[in-house]
């Protein structure tokens, strides 16, 4: 059904008024598909849209994802004459951004000073997001300064686009100086700002400049998480303090109150690759956890076990895995099936022959 046929059938006049009620409740409903619609039967009536329209228009897309249809109608609203207003760029930016289109995105901010469109934070916050899901660091921190120019006053969320963007593309000195910019200015760090700032600490191997970050996260009476929680570990691993990294795994569910999960325990394996004993008890951990080893998991204890010349408990421990899932052929071959994780299987037929051998020396003496 047309939409605009429910509106003239009604009796209602066809004013640009009427069709802005419309066209929001598009909006508030999420309808992306009838906001679009709407706005080409307007122009197939002769009806003239205004900014409020392309303004409800776009954000019904954002919110909808989508970027392409935003672009259209941001077009269209050019070639109408209408000089969008910076709500509709905030809209078409955000919109781009959460499509994975950031070169759509980072396109309007030119844009809304070649308009005399007077830049907005939020503007700027769409255009952050985009950054930060497009991993364009150096980016962001261009846009923070130019924000500052501008005299704009950007939120903790847009801080933390920006640190976050640093963070996930191994920029772990910028996260952490945008991170110490927040921690000591007028704004209000959150659970988010310090996630990033403590996994940009993990990506560089800085185990105490993460735990500081964790013990800064109690006294501002946050509540950390398994994310906040995992970084941490991992900063310990990565920074060959494993001792420590296993401490804090002990601490998280009685102390932090999180469940460390199947990715925590399978870094921490592969970082216990010269430490067998740490290996057998993350193991044990995991099995008191009660969570299902993954073939991750297990092909690092496996690894583990290799690397210190212990065949006995890889055979061991694929014996586990294979009693588990009825697997019973992996010790007569190397092909591929499904019960068992492909790729154990020649660390373990490895481990097999070689704890073979010793058996055999130890038979010949």
């Amino acid at each position: 059904m047309q939409l605009s046929d429910e509106v003239w059938r009604h009796g209602l006049r066809g004013t640009t008024v009427t069709c802005n009620a419309v066209m929001s409740a598009c909006e508030k409903g999420q309808k992306w598909q009838l906001a679009a619609g709407f706005m080409q039967e307007m122009r197939g009536k002769d009806i003239s849209w205004s900014v409020v329209t392309c303004n409800a228009a776009l954000s019904a897309c954002e919110k909808g994802r989508r970027w392409d249809c935003a672009a259209a109608l941001l077009d269209g609203a050019r070639h109408a004459g209408l000089l969008p207003e910076v709500i509709s760029f905030a809209a078409a930016a955000s919109a781009s951004g959460r499509g994975l289109r950031w070169e759509l995105a980072l396109s309007l901010g030119p844009q809304l000073r070649q308009r005399s469109v007077e830049p907005s934070a939020e503007a700027w916050g769409s255009i952050l997001g985009a950054c930060e899901k497009s991993l364009r660091w150096r980016t962001a921190l261009g846009l923070l300064a130019a924000a500052g120019t501008l005299r704009l006053q950007l939120c903790t969320a847009e801080f933390n686009a920006a640190i976050s963007a640093c963070s996930r593309s191994q920029a772990s000195a910028s996260a952490l100086e945008l991170a110490d910019r927040m921690l000591g200015g007028t704004l209000q760090p959150d659970l988010i700002t310090y996630n990033c700032a403590i996994t940009a600490c993990e990506r560089a191997a800085l185990p105490g400049r993460a735990l500081a970050l964790a013990e800064e996260i109690r006294r501002q009476l946050l509540r950390p998480d398994v994310i906040t929680c995992s970084a941490c570990v991992g900063a310990c691993a990565r920074g060959v303090q494993l001792t420590r990294a296993l401490e804090l795994l002990a601490q998280m569910g009685c102390g932090w109150g999180v469940q460390p999960d199947l990715v925590l325990y399978g870094s921490l394996i592969a970082a216990s690759q010269d430490s067998w004993e740490a290996a057998v008890a993350l193991l044990e951990s995991l099995r008191r956890s009660e969570l299902q080893p993954d073939g991750v998991a297990c092909q690092a204890a496996v690894g583990a076990f290799e690397t210190a010349d212990r065949p006995v408990l890889a055979v061991q421990l694929m014996d586990v895995l294979a009693r588990s899932c009825n697997a019973w052929w992996w010790r007569f071959t190397g092909g591929r099936r499904p019960a068992l994780p492909h790729e154990l299987v020649p660390a373990g037929i490895r481990a097999r022959d070689r704890s073979g051998a010793e058996r055999s020396d130890k038979a010949k003496k």
